[in-house]
């Protein structure tokens, strides 16, 4: 017998009762399982994708019914919404899901927000179940455009779960770079731009990225220039004029730098301090999260309050809040140090 023949067996005997007694229904699934050599909870599955069957339209004698299998009306029956539930089902017999893989898409399917559902329901070679699990991270307002860069840039699982991540770490001008130019905007040159102290500075290298189609390397590289970590020189100016067709316009900027700076070393440690406080504004952001604290499931104390630094500060056990404060300070130590000027954080 194939599948939907055994279903429609069993949901017949239950329907009708036990024949050889004469007493109508059988008193439980686990009754008539029992009489059939079945389980219980199998007997039950069998009997509800009967129904499933029919209420989706995989009946018998459909071709498209015969690739239809009890497991896979069984492990979907999770998902409340028929038109999603037969989505997926069509899936698995056009051959877009492999076997029994259906069973993590209908987690997937069911537990993932409105955007990610949809994304999964449409192109799940691309949005895997593990892709989604990522792109389910994210706020509301960053899924969508993280999609379309995804479907833009035709990328693979192990891509697109970086891409997601990316947009995840990354402030809003890197994330509009990321969904606007997915291919030029990679995960590390995203990381180089996130790192940069102001949005201004952002906004300004994607721009030059953008305007000169710089490649990941050299996207990265003027990025770094950008944060202080590597110093204008004469070695950098040749090299670059080389390229002066891409470069002219940041090796401009650059001179202008470099023209009205005479302590290079002392724009780095700023540079680099400035970074420090916003890594730390950003890890609190990220643990803070779009939905509110992040929270201890035991105790329920806030996470910003609660994970420590225990290596430095002489064994105080800093929390991550006040490793933040100390950061704000240092930096501020610094900018007075090099340039006499004060600096409050707000």
């Amino acid at each position: 017998m194939t599948g939907e023949e055994v279903e429609d067996h069993v949901h017949d005997l239950w329907g009708k009762g036990n024949p050889k007694t004469g007493n109508g229904r059988y008193i439980s699934h686990e009754s008539l399982g029992k009489m059939l050599g079945l389980t219980g909870s199998w007997t039950t599955s069998l009997i509800s994708a009967k129904e499933s069957r029919e209420r989706l339209g995989f009946k018998l004698k459909l071709p498209a019914s015969q690739k239809v299998s009890t497991f896979d009306l069984d492990v979907t029956k999770g998902i409340e919404n028929d038109a999603d539930r037969k989505t997926l089902i069509e899936k698995k017999v056009d051959g877009s899901i492999q076997g029994r893989e259906i069973r993590e898409y209908a987690q997937t399917v069911k537990n993932s927000p409105v955007a990610v559902k949809d994304a999964v329901l449409d192109k799940p070679k691309i949005f895997t179940p593990k892709v989604a699990a990522e792109l389910s991270k994210l706020p509301e307002e960053s899924q969508k455009g993280t999609i379309a860069a995804i479907k833009k840039g035709k990328m693979g699982e192990d891509d697109a779960i970086e891409l997601s991540k990316s947009v995840m770490s990354s402030p809003k001008a890197v994330q509009d770079a990321i969904f606007d130019k997915p291919k030029q905007f990679t995960s590390k040159v995203a990381a180089e731009i996130s790192s940069l102290p102001t949005e201004e500075a952002q906004k300004s290298t994607i721009d030059a990225i953008k305007k000169h189609r710089l490649e990941e390397e050299e996207s990265i590289q003027l990025a770094r220039m950008m944060e202080g970590q590597i110093a204008f020189t004469k070695e950098h100016e040749e090299e670059f004029t080389a390229k002066a067709s891409q470069f002219a316009g940041v090796l401009k900027q650059w001179e202008r730098e470099r023209d009205t700076s005479d302590t290079t070393p002392g724009k780095v440690r700023i540079g680099r301090a400035t970074q420090n406080v916003m890594t730390h504004m950003r890890l609190v952001s990220a643990i803070q999260g779009s939905s509110g604290t992040c929270t201890c499931p035991h105790c329920g104390k806030a996470a910003a309050e609660y994970i420590r630094w225990t290596c430095c500060n002489e064994g105080k056990n800093e929390t991550l809040a006040q490793a933040f404060e100390d950061a704000k300070k240092q930096q501020a130590n610094i900018v007075r140090e090099e340039t006499g000027r004060k600096v409050k954080w707000e």
